[in-house]
């Protein structure tokens, strides 16, 4: 019976299979997710300084805990490491004082 609706909807697709991308996995290996990260963290603070009046620092922190959040989930956890360490240090950077005065 599987067999018969496998054969129906076109087959079972196995993780050694080609896909459309390439190999299996297609664009969650190389560079291409960390690129994705970076300029996901990169709109997010654009964001935050071109519109400062509607959004805070506190807002620009919680996209980029979605953005690294979503990374993690779509990309694994080295890209999702990245994106976070790389959002912590430009939201640290831009968006907090200085507290030697």
């Amino acid at each position: 019976m599987v067999g018969e609706w496998e054969r129906r909807l076109g087959g079972s697709r196995h993780a050694d299979e080609q896909t459309p991308l390439g190999e299996a996995g297609g664009l969650r290996r190389g560079p291409i997710p960390i690129l994705i990260g970076l300029l996901s963290v990169t709109f997010a603070t654009m964001i935050g300084e071109i519109v400062p009046s509607y959004v805070s620092g506190t807002h620009v922190a919680l996209m980029c805990l979605l953005i690294a959040l979503v990374m993690a989930i779509y990309f694994g956890l080295w890209p999702a490491l990245i994106t976070a360490a790389v959002s912590v240090g430009v939201l640290d950077f831009l968006f907090l004082p200085p507290l030697i005065p």
